[in-house]
C-alpha cells in the first residue's frame, strides 16, 4: 500500500480532498497521526504547517525513536512523538484533536473496534477523522476482478491476520472489505463518507466527522 511520503502528494493531492482542512492547517489546529510508524507523514505536515501542532503515536518504540531524532534534525518545534497503543490511548486525550488520521493500519490491529472508538473519543466535536485502508470487498467473489487480489490475500494471510491473531485479536486482514469497514465505523458512532485516494487504485479513504 502507498503512504504519501512526498509533500507534493500529501499536501497537493490528498489533503485537498478534505473540504476546509488545508485552510484549518494553515490557521492552526491539533493533529494526531495514530499508528504513524516512523512518522513520515506527520513530519511532512509539521514542516508544511508551522501554525498547527502535531503528535504521532505508534506502538513500536524503535519507530518512535527514529521519528523523534528526525524531528530534531529538521528543527521542528510543533511536533512530538509518543509510544502509545491506539486501542487504549491516554484518558486525558478525550476531545483533544481537530484531525486524526490512520493510514493502512486498522485491518492489522488486534482490536480495531476499540481503536476506532478511541480515535473518535480523541476528536473534538466537529473534528475530522480519516481512515485510509485497502480497497477491497468482504466477499471473495466480489474481488475476483481485482488484479491485485491474489497478492492482497497473500499479504493478509502471511502478515495482516497473523499480527492480529497472535495477540488474541480479530484477525481482520487486508481484505476485510469496505463493507466491513463501513459497518465498524458506523458501530462506533461515525457516518463515513467514502472518497478516492488520489493516485492510488488500491486504497480507499473513509472520512468521518464527530457530531
Amino acid at each position: 500500500m502507498r503512504q504519501y511520503e512526498h509533500k507534493t502528494d500529501l499536501v497537493g493531492k490528498f489533503l485537498p480532498t478534505i473540504p476546509g482542512l488545508l485552510e484549518d492547517l494553515e490557521s492552526g489546529i491539533r493533529v494526531h497521526e495514530a499508528a504513524c510508524g516512523r512518522g513520515i507523514m506527520t513530519l511532512i505536515l509539521a514542516q508544511q504547517f508551522p501554525n498547527s501542532t502535531f503528535i504521532g503515536t505508534d506502538i513500536c518504540e524503535e519507530s518512535i525513536q527514529w521519528a523523534e531524532e528526525e524531528s530534531k534534525k529538521r528543527n521542528l518545534a510543533n511536533v512530538t512523538f509518543q509510544v502509545q497503543d491506539l486501542a487504549k490511548m491516554p484518558a486525558e486525550w478525550s476531545d483533544s484533536f481537530d484531525y486524526v488520521i490512520v493510514w493502512d493500519v486498522i485491518h492489522d490491529l488486534a482490536f480495531p473496534d476499540m481503536s476506532l472508538r478511541e480515535a473518535r473519543r480523541m476528536l473534538k466535536p466537529g473534528g475530522r477523522f480519516s481512515m485510509v485502508d485497502v480497497k477491497g470487498h468482504a466477499e471473495l467473489a466480489d474481488n475476483m476482478d481485482n488484479p491485485a487480489g491474489p497478492s492482497l490475500y497473500g499479504f493478509s494471510l502471511l502478515y495482516c491476520m497473523t499480527v492480529s491473531l497472535c495477540l488474541g485479536g480479530k484477525g481482520l486482514g487486508a481484505m476485510w472489505g469496505q463493507e466491513s469497514a463501513m459497518q465498524m465505523l458506523q458501530e462506533v458512532g461515525f457516518d463515513p463518507q467514502v472518497l478516492e485516494v488520489p493516485d492510488s487504485e488500491a486504497e480507499v479513504h473513509f472520512l468521518c466527522v464527530k457530531n
